[in-house]
């Protein structure tokens, strides 16, 4: 468990985000998953992803990794407020500023794809908007290295409302871009009825769902526009192989 803290960098005289991990329940094993955090996410320079500045020492001897510091609020607290929204950014239809702000994670995911790194967590509180509105797409906690991926997908990781069915072990458990797309169907599943696709479902209820089935998350509502309805859809598929595969198709479709 990592904790995030405002501190100063004294070289440049600015604030910034001090990311570390909780001194009084770390591990070797916690300080080594926010290096690797750290790695990946600086690798990874695009305008909605948080850059990271630096790696140091703290008072403790552990390591913390500084980062811009984004003056803001998470995604999950604005989506539904649209007086909030119409007062911060001055935009007083909710639902377009809301796909403003899947636009920009797809664009997030697009480009981390294309560095062979998959998210796996995304969901609205783990997108942060600016004061200024822009957006980032934040806590690459258990993201995955494509090309050096050793991991054991037969235990979920991720967030259970939102997760993909191949997250849960469910078509052997392949993961790959589809997989990042079908969590921002899943966002965008949010942002139309308010709640996750598979909102209040342990993980025992997920790993019985049959993966022959249809759809096992309620319908949208009626007065969703055809065309959102087709994109979560499409987005929503439980086998891969019928899924749309790239968050920047889904992107195009929303324009």
């Amino acid at each position: 468990m990592a904790v995030v803290r405002l501190g100063r960098q004294l070289k440049l005289d600015r604030q910034v985000a001090i990311k570390a991990v909780r001194e009084e329940i770390a591990t070797q094993a916690d300080v080594e998953r926010l290096l690797r955090e750290a790695r990946i996410t600086g690798q990874l320079e695009h305008p909605n992803i948080v850059p990271v500045h630096d790696i140091v020492r703290g008072p403790d001897g552990r390591p913390q990794v500084v980062l811009k510091l984004i003056e803001g609020h998470t995604w999950s607290t604005l989506m539904a407020d649209a007086e909030g929204v119409a007062q911060r950014f001055g935009a007083h239809d909710l639902l377009e500023w809301n796909l403003g702000v899947v636009m920009a994670v797809a664009r997030a995911l697009a480009f981390a794809h294309s560095r062979g790194v998959l998210h796996r967590d995304v969901k609205p509180a783990n997108v942060m908007v600016g004061r200024f509105g822009e957006v980032y797409l934040v806590d690459w906690g258990i993201a995955l290295e494509i090309a050096a991926d050793d991991e054991d997908h037969s235990l979920p990781s991720g967030t259970m409302s939102y997760m993909a069915p191949e997250q849960v072990g469910h078509f052997g458990g392949r993961l790959g871009p589809w997989t990042d797309t079908y969590l921002l169907g899943a966002t965008l599943y949010r942002v139309l009825t308010g709640r996750a696709p598979h909102h209040g479902k342990a993980i025992e209820d997920r790993l019985l769902e049959d993966p022959k089935r249809g759809r096992v998350i309620v319908p949208l509502p009626d007065t969703v526009p055809d065309e959102l309805r087709a994109i979560v859809n499409a987005e929503l598929e439980r086998d891969p192989e019928h899924r749309t595969h790239s968050p920047e198709r889904m992107r195009q479709a929303i324009v």
